[in-house]
């Protein structure tokens, strides 16, 4: 549908330019290390198995299944973009870069209830025992 383009457009443009950004400032200052997660091994090992399940049923949904896996996918990712970004406000001493932090998060709480406000108005959701 062009309103799920859309938005999925518009929330891969916005973390495309906030990937610039933060390459950037990886450029400037040596000292941020932006290839190191800083995870225990089995966190990082819980991701991959996550991202690989969620790939997996984003290539072989089809119709409103593959739309609302997308979806949920998506809110998933800006959840957590918005909450990392929230929490590191107040840590980072850079101005230019708290200001980038800052207005992410703003960025990604819009994208964040765009998806929900898709999901809501596109789709019904039927209770167990088939009732609405």
């Amino acid at each position: 549908r062009p309103e799920l383009k859309a938005l999925i457009k518009e929330i891969s443009a916005r973390c495309n330019d906030a990937h610039k950004a933060l390459d950037a400032f990886g450029k400037v200052d040596k000292s941020l290390n932006l290839k190191d997660l800083g995870l225990p091994a089995d966190e990082v090992a819980t991701r991959k198995a996550i991202s690989k399940s969620k790939a997996s049923a984003l290539l072989h949904g089809k119709g409103k299944e593959f739309e609302v896996e997308l979806l949920l996918s998506q809110n998933e990712a800006l959840n957590y973009g918005l909450h990392l970004s929230k929490i590191l406000i107040p840590v980072e001493s850079h101005p230019a870069r708290a200001e980038f932090l800052s207005k992410l998060s703003f960025d990604l709480l819009k994208l964040q209830q765009a998806t929900l406000d898709m999901l809501v108005e596109n789709y019904s959701w039927t209770a167990v025992g088939g009732t609405k």
